[in-house]
């Protein structure tokens, strides 16, 4: 009987172990999770309907947008492929009050810098050049 209750305890043990390690194969980052960077060990995909957007060599975040892994999610007001350095600014209303951000872009990178039209947030990223292709 001892025997048997062993061998059910290290068979449930071995099938969660396996069953966990399946769960994680398709795990992704949740929206505004972090994404990449330097020393980041996590999920570097994003769920549906968000992208991984470049924010420095130690830190990338999912955020609204579904254009490739890492690349802008929307078209870049400034900047853009071939860009080394954008700046952007906006209104002076209650809501962007005329906040400025500014980007420049290390080697393998270019600079986009836009507004989203939905929330009217800005933004000014560094994003690998291979979006360009």
């Amino acid at each position: 009987m001892k025997k048997l209750l062993l061998c059910m305890a290290i068979i449930s043990s071995i099938a969660a172990i396996l069953l966990g390690s399946i769960s994680n194969l398709n795990a992704q980052q949740a929206g505004w999770g972090q994404c990449g960077g330097g020393p980041w060990t996590g999920e570097t995909t994003c769920v549906s309907g968000w992208t991984c957007v470049y924010i420095n060599e130690f830190y990338s975040q999912c955020q609204p947008g579904s254009s490739g892994p890492g690349c802008p999610p929307q078209t870049c007001t400034a900047g853009g492929c071939g860009s080394s350095s954008c700046s952007i600014k906006s209104p002076d209303t209650p809501i962007g009050g005329g906040a400025e951000k500014s980007v420049t872009a290390s080697t393998g990178y270019f600079a986009c810098c836009y507004k989203e039209e939905w929330s009217g947030n800005i933004y000014a990223n560094s994003y690998p050049n291979s979006c360009c292709n």
